[in-house]
Order: C-alpha cells, then sequence, then structure tokens
C-alpha cells in the first residue's frame, strides 16, 4: 500500500512545476504549506502568510485559494485514512 502511494504522489509531482520544489513532499511532509479544506472540488484554502509568492494561490473574494495538486491531493488521502479509523 505505502508503495502504491508513492507511486500515486511521484505521478502527480511529474505533471506539475513547483517553485518549491517540492519541498513538502522531500521533507516527510514535516514542511506543508498551511491550509484548510472548505470543501471546494480541486481547492483548499490558502493559510500562508506569504501566499502572493506562490504560483499555486489566487484570491478570491476575501479568502486565498492554493491550487496545488500535490497538497489537495494529500490532504484528501489523509482526510480519507483518518475517517477510515
Amino acid at each position: 500500500m505505502e508503495q502504491d502511494y508513492t507511486e500515486e504522489i511521484e505521478k502527480i509531482m511529474r505533471g506539475m512545476n513547483c517553485q518549491k520544489d517540492f519541498e513538502c513532499y522531500k521533507s516527510g511532509l514535516r514542511y506543508l504549506c498551511k491550509t484548510q479544506d472548505a470543501g471546494m472540488e480541486d481547492y483548499l484554502l490558502c493559510l500562508e502568510d506569504q501566499s502572493h509568492e506562490c504560483s499555486f494561490s489566487s484570491i478570491v473574494g476575501k479568502n486565498t485559494h492554493c491550487s496545488c495538486p500535490l497538497l489537495y491531493h494529500m490532504s484528501k488521502r489523509l482526510e480519507k485514512e483518518w475517517n477510515g479509523l
């Protein structure tokens, strides 16, 4: 199962360009950007102070959205695992 998850992550990484050089994944998930799931498809709420410096962030109304495919996938995957306990 762990191998399948690693393959999923690496497939997503191959399809994107990360200006942070995938620090979240390479750090063993210790350095994840601060986000919150707001029930949106393909987006998370970005809670980072320096969100304007990230190419995956966009301001929508009063909120900043995160469209990082890797972070979104990991968030949804972890949510499923926690709910399955």
